[in-house]
């Protein structure tokens, strides 16, 4: 079982970095203005408690609530309140984004890019030089391979959108250019952003783009964990684990456990099973909140229930059920998934066409003609129908 832990035990705590996702409010009551400052500066946090306060929430509420539910708990109750504010444009990025990040919903990059063309052509008339529309503007155009892209990001960039600055950040990052990364992470982590702050935590303390600075990791995912970030809680008690004062990281591990973030019970759940963070070794209490985490549908989450069933940790094993769940982890955007099903394949069931065909799958390679009937098995399994 060494290899299958090479494949699924790297880090999920730092390059987990997702699609941002926000808007820019112009018809809420009396503090819209305070909305949109908040919304500018990343602070979505404290727009979700001023909005969760509301007893009596409007149709924007409920779509400015869609995004930062999307931005920062990837609670499947994203998409269901992004549909009831359907047609407003914060709502229907909303949507968007849950098709991309398969969030309550089957991973559909169609229906993703349907939505996006038809809000990138709305968005573009209404825009301006309204710094936040131009910002959303970028996030739809990298999903549908637009040119105007960087052009329309360095805009919303001039007009320090803490979104558009993170967002650099991250192209940045793919294109090594670790040193301007982390200045376009910084600038947005200045601004509130809590995962910019999450990135900064995390280049500092590898020493990506500076000199390593374990103070300032420490003082970035600080701010990220107090703002809300769940990355963020988790890098603090690991920071903390690394310093020895474990009880310090187990109080963060137990706020991240009780957030809404799946992340939360499915670090709190391997860190049982393996004896991290000072927590006694429990696996069977570690599988059951490893399962309450695959309650969302993550994919990651499918992943880690996966593995626990094949190798009969905290449960009975059970390959058929691994199997699946790794196939639905897949499907909902995890990659490794593809690599442990050709382990399954090559070491327990030796099938050298499965294998072939989940190694092409792990690769991103085009459908070999020869496992049509493979894709097309895999299109017709419903991550939403499967045991758990």
């Amino acid at each position: 079982m060494k290899t299958l832990k090479k494949i699924l035990d790297k880090p999920l705590l730092m390059w987990m970095i997702s699609l941002l996702l926000c808007g820019h409010l112009l018809s809420l009551p009396a503090f819209a203005d305070n909305i949109n400052d908040l919304l500018n500066n990343g602070r979505y946090w404290k727009i979700k408690e001023m909005l969760e306060a509301k007893k009596n929430k409007t149709r924007d509420d409920l779509a400015v609530l869609s995004f930062v539910e999307v931005m920062l708990t990837k609670s499947p109750k994203a998409h269901a309140m992004a549909a009831r504010s359907k047609g407003h444009y914060l709502a229907d990025f909303a949507m968007m984004g849950t098709y991309v990040k398969a969030i309550g919903v089957k991973t559909d990059k169609e229906k993703a890019i349907m939505l996006g063309n038809k809000l990138y052509k709305k968005l573009k008339k209404e825009a301006g030089d309204d710094g936040f529309k131009l910002y959303l503007i970028a996030e739809i155009a990298e999903l549908l391979d637009k040119n105007d892209m960087m052009a329309v990001l360095q805009k919303a960039c001039d007009k320090n959108i803490a979104g558009a600055l993170n967002m650099r950040g991250r192209l940045c990052q793919w294109e090594k250019d670790d040193k301007k990364a982390l200045e376009y992470y910084l600038k947005a982590a200045d601004l509130g952003l809590a995962e910019a702050q999450k990135n900064v935590s995390f280049y500092y303390a590898r020493g990506i783009g500076c000199e390593k600075n374990m103070k300032k990791s420490f003082e970035y995912s600080s701010k990220a964990a107090q703002g809300g970030d769940v990355y963020g809680m988790v890098n603090l008690a690991v920071i903390y684990e690394m310093q020895g004062e474990l009880e310090k990281a187990r109080s963060w591990i137990e706020k991240a456990a009780t957030s809404e973030h799946w992340m939360g019970p499915l670090e709190k759940g391997y860190a049982l099973i393996n004896g991290k963070y000072g927590y006694g070794i429990n696996k069977k209490k570690g599988y059951e909140l490893i399962k309450n985490s695959a309650e969302s549908r993550a994919g990651v989450c499918f992943a880690r229930l996966g593995e626990l069933y094949l190798e009969g940790e905290g449960t009975k094993k059970n390959i058929e059920k691994a199997e699946k769940l790794f196939k639905c982890g897949y499907i909902q955007g995890d990659h490794r998934s593809a690599y442990a099903l050709a382990y399954i394949y090559k070491n327990i069931k030796k099938d050298e066409d499965l294998i072939a065909f989940w190694i092409s799958k792990g690769k991103a390679e085009p459908v070999d003609i020869r496992f049509a009937f493979y894709e097309y098995q895999l299109n017709m399994i419903d991550p939403f129908t499967v045991e758990l």
